[in-house]
């Protein structure tokens, strides 16, 4: 059974998680909203972070920003960015800049989606 949740054939979010925070946020129903709030600007930096890193090559701040993006994004259900994240740290070596420039626009190319998924997500619980 796949537990996700998006737009058309396109499963954005973990559906376990999202009904988790949904649970646990049911007694204040603006706070899930806040939290989405919260992902999506820290995200905003968190991408950032990692296009400064890998532009200065500096290692040890790639992997912080990664472990931290990676982190985040698994609390919201944003899966495919945990798994590029994934591959991003296999890539976080001083030779592999070029693989990890390519990988990052894939995850800001998935941050896109899932930002319009948590917005829908806001939306939804806005109106009920």
């Amino acid at each position: 059974m796949d537990n996700s949740v998006g737009a058309g054939n396109d499963r954005l979010l973990d559906e376990r998680v999202i009904n988790n925070l949904r649970l646990l946020t049911a007694a204040e129903p603006n706070f899930l909203s806040e939290l989405i709030d919260i992902y999506i600007v820290d995200t905003l930096q968190f991408l950032a972070a990692i296009r400064m890193a890998i532009t200065a090559h500096n290692v040890p701040w790639l992997r912080q920003s990664i472990h931290t993006l990676k982190g985040s994004s698994a609390s919201i259900g944003a899966r495919t960015i945990v798994s590029l994240c994934h591959e991003l740290e296999v890539l976080s070596d001083p030779d592999c800049m070029a693989a990890a420039s390519e990988i990052l626009q894939r995850i800001e190319d998935e941050y896109k989606r899932v930002r319009c998924a948590l917005e829908a997500e806001c939306r939804n619980r806005q109106a009920l």
